[in-house]
């Protein structure tokens, strides 16, 4: 896969995902280029990644200072994780390999250093990745296609689901413009379009970059669109819960019930549900979820929470807006169409979403707003009272 054409985008988004921050072509060519000789590095990675790339990535760097730590998958990795980096002295370069859950980790460990962590995945599992590094440009990411394509089918349609489940941003945009006024959000709107017209052509085409640049797009729709991602929050919680789900169908399946809770809120009279939510008992909640993580959550709760006649004004402006109700019913039309799709193209096994049930999922959007740190429709909702009903 071509650098040039991983990072192209419209002429109106070109500065969005810098070469600094994603390199897309044979990872240990792009590794050599980018790491020091010199400097320190460790390796972080399971089985798995260890034997996909990692004891090739300690033969390239064969007698230099290099730390090797392949985890094991049984064992929580933040049970042993830190003691084994907090013994590298001097850490500069950290490289994980193959899980977005333990590059997250190296993200937050390194937070308070100057060491740089490189991600390089072995399936579709880094969008929050990205958008973390977006957010810090010491960072990067570097796919490679000959990695992505030994993925199963499992794990491609993981990847659509992802792309798929970034459309509620149409609505969220649409949310936002509506309480906020004057609210630019065409590049944001450009790149989602972009990339569901990219996810078109990989079904067409089977073209594996197709599905890469669809990721990338919808990636920086995100980033540009200054709105939150409740399905993502959700997912996280989700994972906390059980984890033996994949990221990408967690991601679509909450997509699915937050648009539908929007359709049933945006179109129906909710003053009766005005009630304050129990936001002590949820934030203990939160806190208990990710008590080991390396940084604490921050729990973040609209500064309209308590004031009623606010929660009104702001759903009576965005019931006004009839596009978005036009967009909410759209989308929800075309689910059966995509999920038809899916099961078509990538067989009907048993996903693994239902590990969990009703009401793990209620309370995954539940507790969502609480570290979702953008604003999104789901929100208000929360505000109004209005989600206690989904437990």
């Amino acid at each position: 896969m071509k650098i040039n054409s991983a990072l192209a985008v419209e002429s109106s988004t070109a500065s969005i995902i810098l070469n600094k921050n994603l390199r897309c072509g044979n990872c240990l060519e792009v590794i050599k280029q980018e790491l020091s000789q010199n400097s320190q590095k460790a390796i972080l990675c399971y089985e798995k990644g260890w034997y996909e790339l990692g004891k090739s990535i300690k033969d390239l760097f064969s007698g230099q200072n290099l730390a090797c730590f392949c985890l094991d998958e049984e064992i929580p990795f933040l049970q042993s994780t830190p003691k084994l980096l907090n013994s590298v002295n001097n850490l500069q370069e950290l490289i994980v390999i193959g899980d977005e859950q333990l590059a997250l980790f190296a993200l937050d460990y390194c937070l308070n250093t100057n060491a740089r962590v490189t991600y390089i995945p072995l399936d579709f599992e880094f969008s929050s990745f990205l958008l973390r590094v977006l957010e810090n440009n010491n960072n990067l990411l570097i796919i490679d296609e000959n990695l992505l394509s030994a993925c199963g089918k499992n794990k491609v349609a993981d990847g659509i689901r992802c792309v798929l489940s970034k459309k509620i941003f149409f609505v969220e945009m649409l949310v936002n413009q509506s309480i906020a006024g004057l609210f630019d959000c065409k590049r944001a709107e450009n790149c989602l379009n972009e990339g569901l017209k990219e996810l078109k052509s990989y079904l067409a085409t089977r073209s594996l970059e197709k599905l890469i640049l669809a990721l990338l797009y919808v990636i920086a729709s995100e980033y540009l669109s200054g709105c939150g991602n409740i399905a993502s929050s959700a997912s996280s919680i989700l994972l906390k819960m059980q984890n033996l789900s994949l990221k990408g169908e967690r991601e679509y399946l909450l997509y699915k019930m937050i648009l539908r809770s929007y359709e049933l809120y945006f179109t129906n009279d909710t003053s009766f549900t005005l009630s304050l939510p129990g936001v002590v008992l949820e934030e203990n909640e939160i806190n208990s979820l990710f008590a080991n993580e390396y940084i604490k959550k921050r729990v973040s709760l609209p500064d309209y929470l308590y004031d009623i006649k606010k929660i009104e004004e702001y759903k009576s402006k965005i019931t006004a807006n009839k596009e978005l109700l036009k967009v909410i019913k759209q989308q929800l039309e075309q689910i059966e169409e995509d999920s038809a799709m899916l099961k078509r193209q990538y067989g009907g096994r048993k996903y693994s979403v239902e590990h969990y049930n009703a009401k793990q999922r209620s309370k995954a959007l539940y507790l969502a707003p609480y570290i979702t740190e953008k604003p999104t429709a789901f929100h208000l909702l929360f505000a109004s009272g209005f989600t206690q009903y989904l437990k």
